[in-house]
């Protein structure tokens, strides 16, 4: 179950920074291209 919610928040993370940078991009969507 621990290893469930780190994979979340880890490809929240990955999302995120993949999205452009943090505050001026639009919220992480699931699987980005």
């Amino acid at each position: 179950m621990k290893t469930l919610f780190s994979l979340l928040i880890l490809v929240s993370l990955v999302a995120a920074g993949c999205g452009g940078g943090s505050g001026s991009s639009p919220p992480p969507a699931p699987q980005k291209p």
